[in-house]
């Protein structure tokens, strides 16, 4: 009996793998930086994926946004000026601007492409955060943002302009865009970046499929910070518990 539906197959590991059924194909582009298809999907609705690895959905995002956003936003007094590097999606910048002490959020992400056709074709993803005028909008590189930003913090390396930065970037694959945004480097630069009593929050792969990137995660976080925490949420789409440091 046909159902009607392509499968697409995602694989965790080489012995295992998560299907979902797809009804059609909204959108597809290959950008500088990444191959971007936005599908719709039977069980979730219209669903981005990004190297063939899915993103977000239109039914379960927020398990995620809500789990990188609020622990640390509700950690924070007042928290006034906010940095997202990647989020492309909009959801990220959704949720920061759901606090109303929130006077300044940035949004840096390298690839136009995924926040063009997120906007066009997932609108829902981002409920009109683009438009808010606390949001603003940098296409370009996170990294070398981040820098800017650390060397504006001053030597004492707490002077910094942001209450909280959120790493929203796909996951540190060698030569895909997020690598180099989980480097002991590139932390020392962010703890630069923020001002005292500030936090940074990055994605940090799946707590089950990928334990030891998550635990590498942790420890480069403590390295720079001197102290970390983690914690996790059960994503559906994914089929796995999602880290967070």
């Amino acid at each position: 009996m046909s159902l009607g539906w392509k499968w697409f197959i995602e694989y965790q590991t080489e012995n295992s793998a998560h299907m979902h059924g797809i009804r059609s194909v909204v959108f597809s582009r290959e950008t500088e930086f990444q191959k971007i298809d936005i599908v719709d999907s039977v069980e979730y609705g219209r669903m981005l994926l990004l190297d063939g690895k899915v993103q977000s959905t239109v039914r379960d995002e927020y398990f995620y946004h809500e789990a990188l956003v609020h622990p640390a936003m509700l950690s924070l007094q007042e928290p006034g000026d906010v940095l997202i590097i990647g989020g492309g999606e909009g959801g990220t910048l959704r949720e920061v601007l759901k606090h109303p002490s929130v006077r300044r959020a940035v949004m840096v992400d390298i690839d136009r492409g995924v926040v063009e056709a997120a906007r066009a074709h997932m609108p829902e993803l981002s409920a009109g955060a683009f438009d808010d005028p606390r949001a603003e909008l940098v296409i370009g590189d996170g990294r070398k943002y981040v820098e800017g930003a650390a060397k504006d913090g001053g030597a004492e390396g707490r002077g910094g302009g942001f209450d909280a930065i959120f790493m929203d970037v796909t996951d540190p694959l060698e030569g895909g865009p997020g690598a180099l945004l989980y480097t002991k480097e590139f932390y020392d630069s962010a703890f630069r970046a923020l001002r005292g009593g500030g936090i940074i929050v990055t994605q940090a792969t799946s707590t089950y499929y990928s334990s030891y990137c998550f635990a590498t995660i942790y420890r480069t976080v403590r390295s720079a910070f001197g102290a970390a925490g983690g914690y996790h949420t059960f994503v559906p789409a994914y089929d796995s518990p999602l880290g967070f440091v």
